[in-house]
């Protein structure tokens, strides 16, 4: 499975809207500073595993959303 950041990106931009957090309200949440923020939403960066959690507790979202694993494990199956 293949990680692709541009859509990981777009999804974390997608929920934080929803959510109704502005990317500088988030990246304060979550300790990182807004440009990088930013450069992970374009898909320019990874965020660290340790930010991956920071971003689904602060958005209130499954972590496993952010990589598609539900359907990776239904595929396997």
């Amino acid at each position: 499975m293949k990680l692709d950041k541009k859509i990981i990106g777009k999804k974390i931009r997608q929920i934080r809207i929803e959510r109704g957090f502005s990317q500088e309200q988030l990246s304060e949440k979550i300790d990182i500073s807004p440009r990088h923020m930013c450069t992970i939403e374009n898909g320019n960066s990874f965020p660290s595993l340790e930010t991956f959690v920071n971003i689904s507790e602060i958005l209130d979202i499954d972590i496993n959303k952010f990589f598609d694993i539900e359907t990776f494990k239904t595929d396997r199956l």
